[in-house]
């Protein structure tokens, strides 16, 4: 059987958190903010994925390989709570 490539392994980890996340967001009735917060933060960490993989995508390091595994867990977890929140504050939605 042939091992997967860190980095495939760790951009496939990132994608079933991301399929999740959108799963998650798609079944929240409160007229899509979660769905649009979980958009606008998960953008945010793709833009962050590409600038890691075009700096040194030959020589991750292991922070590098933990933001691809675990980051957007963590963004979104914290993230979205905090976006609703100064969403509600200033009126936005």
């Amino acid at each position: 059987m042939t091992r997967m490539h860190p980095i495939y392994r760790d951009l496939a980890v990132a994608g079933l958190v991301q399929f999740f996340a959108l799963l998650l967001a798609s079944t929240m009735l409160d007229q899509g903010e979660w769905m649009l917060a979980t958009c606008r933060l998960s953008t945010a960490f793709w833009f962050g994925v590409i600038i890691i993989l075009l700096r040194r995508h030959n020589s991750l390091t292991s922070g590098d390989h933990r933001y691809l595994t675990r980051g957007l867990l963590w963004l979104l977890l914290i993230g979205i709570p905090v976006t609703l929140v100064i969403w509600g504050v200033r009126g936005i939605t």
